[in-house]
């Protein structure tokens, strides 16, 4: 029994290593999208900050 589990290994370290590299890439993707959003919130309080500093 355990050397059927231990020829098996192998596919699943084959496995689990793209599932790995695809939840890395997702929480790239994740971290990318919160950046950007708050970027664009820091951005409209500036531009808003601005407008009502400067009277036109």
């Amino acid at each position: 029994m355990f050397s059927i589990y231990l020829s098996l290994v192998p596919t699943y370290a084959a496995t689990y290593r793209a599932l790995t590299g695809e939840m890395v890439l997702l929480m790239f993707f994740d971290l990318t999208g919160v950046a950007i959003i708050f970027g664009a919130e820091v951005n409209a309080v500036l531009k808003l900050t601005n407008a009502t500093e400067r009277p036109t």
